[in-house]
């Protein structure tokens, strides 16, 4: 028989995923006893978790109420950190934002220059005492120690190595509770979270942006790895004494497919006097999907050749993995139909059928502010579950 504690968790998880739920349902998809589940969720009730506006007093009539969490059961801050911007956004306990704000340097900033930045982007975000919020949460823009929340390197930023940050956000918030990940799993988990209501496989996201990397979650669990490594697939080498990447190595899918390794294609077509609208001089990588739209063919060569590059990818993680969606992002998801008919191929060419069976391949449409909304979401769903002791 389950125990309170862990059937209060459950459904708490089930009811975060689902945003509202009657206890009928979570009764008979779990097959408990209905006094058990009634108890359990007076009990989440008292802690100020649920509300049930539909009820009043023990009987409702025929219709089960619907229940939903508390809004104001907590307030959760979430920030996230790239190259050129800051982003922060603030969520109450539905998941729902509340605050937003961002942050443009204007310069390519150094690590040292976190604290100022960051302290800048919490006065315009937050308006309210610490008292109000429960928590803070950073999407790094690198690799982090999750166990640590120690930041360990970003090829991005320069200094970026060895940071205390979860320290750091204790100390510019004056919150005890604080949680740093790499950008892409908050990413990652807020793709899931969006579509976790229609949907109750394992997901995998691709972030094809200035850098590249991904996030993978089954049974709502962001998968980190035993050394917090995992996911790291803009550094994995696809062409062995291929274009120096910024990591170090050699031929990494980053270095062929990220904002230098297309700036590096781009030069060499100027190098060969190839009449192109593209231009090295203030190459940014939504010019690349602009300028096939446009109709400029040697954009449109480059664009069909870097799919193919990248298309085998998707082939090995769905081998590995095989999750019932695949997600894509960043700049080049506007590449649209040419890169996603162009995986669709390589699924086809490279996969067992059967491992193909009911796999979704989709585009984000979630904005800017994701990263920060996913790490703030992924601290609630933790905060929130603490509680219940």
């Amino acid at each position: 028989m389950i125990s309170n504690q862990l059937l209060q968790q459950e459904f708490l998880r089930r009811l975060l995923q689902c945003g509202t739920l009657t206890r009928s349902e979570f009764t008979a998809a779990g097959n408990y006893r209905a006094a058990t589940v009634l108890k359990a969720v007076d009990e989440l009730k008292a802690l100020g978790l649920l509300l049930e506006p539909d009820r009043n007093g023990s009987r409702t009539g025929r219709r089960s109420p619907r229940l939903r969490i508390n809004p104001d059961a907590g307030r959760f801050i979430g920030l996230e950190v790239t190259s050129d911007h800051l982003y922060g956004v603030v969520c109450d306990a539905t998941g729902q934002p509340t605050a937003t704000a961002s942050l443009e340097p204007g310069w390519r900033f150094h690590a040292s220059d976190l604290p100022q930045l960051l302290n800048a982007l919490l006065r315009k975000l937050c308006r309210e005492p610490a008292e109000c919020y429960s928590g803070i949460a950073l999407a790094d823009p690198g690799l982090v120690d999750t166990r640590r929340q120690v930041s360990l390197r970003s090829v991005a930023i320069a200094g970026w190595n060895g940071l205390e940050t979860g320290k750091l956000l204790r100390q510019l918030s004056h919150l005890e509770q604080t949680l740093v990940i790499p950008e892409c799993g908050a990413r990652s988990y807020l793709e899931y979270s969006e579509r976790c209501r229609h949907f109750d496989g394992s997901l995998f996201h691709l972030r094809l942006d200035d850098g590249i990397g991904a996030g993978f979650i089954q049974n709502g669990t962001l998968f980190s790895g035993d050394s917090c490594c995992a996911m790291e697939l803009g550094h994995l080498v696809l062409i062995p004494d291929g274009p120096l990447c910024q990591c170090g190595n050699r031929g990494c899918l980053e270095a062929i497919a990220g904002l230098a390794g297309i700036r590096r294609r781009i030069a060499e077509l100027e190098a060969n006097s190839v009449r192109t609208i593209l231009r090295t001089d203030g190459f940014q990588l939504k010019d690349l999907p602009a300028a096939v739209r446009s109709g400029d063919r040697p954009a449109q060569l480059l664009a069909s050749d870097i799919c193919e590059q990248i298309a085998p990818v998707f082939a090995i993680i769905a081998t590995l993995l095989n999750p019932g969606c695949i997600v894509i992002s960043g700049a080049l998801k506007e590449l649209g139909e040419l890169l996603l008919d162009t995986i669709r191929r390589s699924l086809r060419e490279r996969c067992l059928q059967a491992t193909l069976a009911g796999l979704r391949l989709e585009l984000s449409s979630l904005d800017e502010f994701a990263g920060a909304l996913g790490a703030a979401r992924l601290l609630r769903d933790r905060l929130l579950l603490q509680k219940i002791r």
